[in-house]
């Protein structure tokens, strides 16, 4: 989903930044990447509610600010797994940014919370960007460099929704778009390339492809198939699929199938579709049938709804309302370690 504007309000806010030279991106991109420092152990979960919730599969949460409140939060609702975003021109031209990455990182796993960013170019004005491989390798050795500052994070989530994405390198951004098991294996063949490179720089650090957008076109089944015949290798492949459990199933049961035993299925995105049927109430079932189908049937080695934070402007998203008040959402949440299964 895009919601750039608040994000980035948000981001801007955190770190106090002020935009700088443009051409630090490009020159960044073209830099050796620095060691990483040592490997810190991530301590255990700080409740028994967050240890019993690690069973498989796992329940995360996206939670794109990381302020300690919103993380004290996650940890005191028994979820033990946080996916979060990094701007790469905020990265490679601010270095606030760099520094309150850091800080958010070693906060989370100071928390007992495994982290995983998702790592994109959305910054400023929209663009629309043609299939370029060079721009895609420019992006993985900026990755390499991101890793390698952040090794407390524990996974990596490159690209996001670049099924259709006009701002990602791989044909989508074209008029028209390229198709989508072309896009497809235009980004299978870069990750082939790229996964290799950032393995051999960070062996521990676990990969996974961006998350294709539950999205209208419904490009993301193409985009799977020909992602799929590039014969990538994975540590976790991701979709998004929103709607309560009976809509959302139709997208990862079949994404599962697609996918078969070549990687772990993780779902990066779900929850409650925004629009005139959305509801308090439809979002809490949204949430709850999603996580308790996929505890029956184990569909996906992952879930992560979207989202704890609350945009003003895309209100549909969080666990409060605006004002602050909890959802309903918010209060299953806190119970459902003790509601009994359906």
């Amino acid at each position: 989903m895009n919601r750039r504007n608040f994000l980035l309000a948000g981001l801007v806010a955190a770190v106090g930044c002020r935009r700088e030279d443009a051409s630090a991106a490009a020159r960044l991109a073209e830099e050796e990447p620095a060691a990483a420092p040592a490997q810190q152990p991530v301590p255990a979960p700080a409740t028994a509610a967050a240890a019993a919730a690690q069973d498989y599969p796992i329940l995360g949460i996206n939670s794109h600010l990381l302020r300690p409140d919103d993380l004290r939060l996650v940890r005191d609702l028994g979820i033990t797994h946080v996916r979060s975003t990094i701007y790469t021109p905020l990265w490679a031209e601010v270095p606030s940014y760099q520094q309150t990455a850091r800080e958010n990182t070693e906060r989370a796993a100071d928390l007992g919370l495994k982290l995983m960013y998702v790592v994109h170019n959305a910054y400023g004005e929209v663009f629309r960007l043609p299939y370029d491989p060079g721009a895609a390798r420019a992006f993985t050795r900026l990755a390499i460099d991101i890793i390698s500052r952040l090794p407390r994070a524990e996974s990596w989530q490159l690209w996001n929704e670049q099924d259709v994405w006009v701002q990602a390198p791989f044909g989508a951004g074209e008029r028209p778009p390229q198709g989508a098991m072309r896009v497809g294996r235009n980004y299978g063949r870069w990750w082939l390339e790229a996964y290799a490179a950032i393995k051999d720089a960070h062996p521990q650090a676990l990969l996974v492809t961006g998350g294709t957008a539950d999205h209208e076109a419904e490009r993301w089944r193409g985009f799977l198939r020909g992602m799929m015949e590039t014969g990538i290798e994975a540590d976790a492949i991701a979709v998004h699929a929103y709607g309560p459990w009976p809509e959302s199933r139709q997208i990862i049961a079949e994404a599962a199938a697609i996918v078969g035993d070549r990687a772990p299925l993780w779902v990066t995105e779900c929850g409650a579709k925004p629009g005139s049927h959305w509801s308090p109430a439809y979002q809490a079932e949204a949430w709850r049938s999603t996580i308790r189908g996929n505890q029956r049937e184990q569909l996906a080695e992952r879930l992560y709804p979207y989202s704890l934070e609350t945009d003003p402007a895309h209100p549909a998203y969080g666990v409060r309302d605006v004002d602050g008040t909890p959802r309903p959402v918010l209060d299953w949440l806190h119970g459902r370690l003790e509601l009994p299964e359906p």
